[in-house]
């Protein structure tokens, strides 16, 4: 049975000639640290101001984070933003604060969006108690539809076969209905995604993943292949996600990333493909963030 998450075409196509990539080097990006964490900002975030990377589209925050063995991301509050979590290695557990509170486990591979509306208070904790292991995770911010909507959470379970494929998997996509759910409270407790088994979000925005061996790859086609309400000029960041070391890819006009760097893609459209190939020595995982 096909992944409706998936979207498949042939790849004979590249990027189009007309695609604007700007690098965003791994070693240049923001840190935040702690006693247990340690925090890379791709774009501006919290005290860390670059002008040069600022918004990008309807992401406003895109973090990878480092959680020591048993290590904490001490309790903290958000407003009108929509917060992606994904765990790229270990284990953690998320805390939200309001109501009676909710804490959900994810794993390597799971995601997770909170939509923090008019506030939300929530932990992440590593979750290997006794265990030596460090946690790491991709946390993207991304501006809503609508402010002051009722704080919300969903979580993904993503296996890796899912991702290990020619084309990404999408974890999130927009809400059925668009700006209209988002501004109804009755819309907001039946939404649904665009994409089929994927988790909602309050905007224009999808976000996939994948997995793709050494010498393999994958393509993304810009606006999920069309499910999206914006078709033109949209705004692709493609991040390759930290590990042992030795994964690179290379997107279509040669340009060559490593471990923790990312690149902005514009001037690209629904019907145009990004396409990326491992070339390093090992496998490499990549996120895409692609938004109006």
């Amino acid at each position: 049975m096909s992944d409706p998450r998936r979207i498949t075409a042939e790849l004979s196509a590249f990027s189009p000639p007309t695609a604007t990539i700007l690098t965003r080097p791994s070693e240049g990006r923001g840190q935040s640290k702690t006693a247990t964490s340690n925090t890379l900002h791709s774009l501006s975030f919290g005290d860390y101001v670059d002008h040069r990377f600022h918004d990008f589209g309807s992401l406003c925050g895109l973090n990878e984070i480092t959680l020591a063995p048993n290590g904490d991301d001490a309790a903290h509050t958000h407003r009108n933003v929509e917060i992606i979590t994904y765990v790229t290695s270990g284990e953690i557990s998320s805390t939200t604060m309001a109501g009676d509170g909710q804490t959900s486990r994810l794993r390597r591979g799971d995601a997770q969006v909170l939509t923090t509306g008019h506030g939300l208070t929530h932990q992440e904790r590593a979750s290997h108690t006794g265990s030596s292991t460090t946690t790491h995770l991709l946390q993207a911010y991304v501006v809503p539809w609508a402010h002051a909507l009722g704080p919300a959470q969903q979580h993904l379970p993503v296996s890796n076969p899912d991702k290990r494929q020619d084309a990404f998997a999408i974890l999130v996509s927009p809400c059925v209905g668009g700006v209209g759910v988002a501004a109804s409270t009755a819309g907001q407790a039946a939404r649904l995604p665009v994409v089929p088994g994927s988790m909602p979000i309050n905007a224009d925005f999808l976000m996939a993943a994948a997995i793709i061996d050494d010498g393999k790859s994958a393509v993304w086609f810009v606006g999920g292949g069309g499910v999206v309400d914006s078709k033109t000029e949209r705004h692709v960041y493609v991040h390759v996600v930290m590990a042992a070391g030795g994964s690179k890819v290379r997107l279509a006009d040669q340009t060559v990333l490593g471990e923790g760097d990312g690149a902005f893609v514009t001037n690209v459209s629904v019907g145009d493909k990004v396409v990326v190939e491992s070339v390093g020595v090992a496998e490499v995982e990549v996120v895409v963030l692609d938004s109006a």
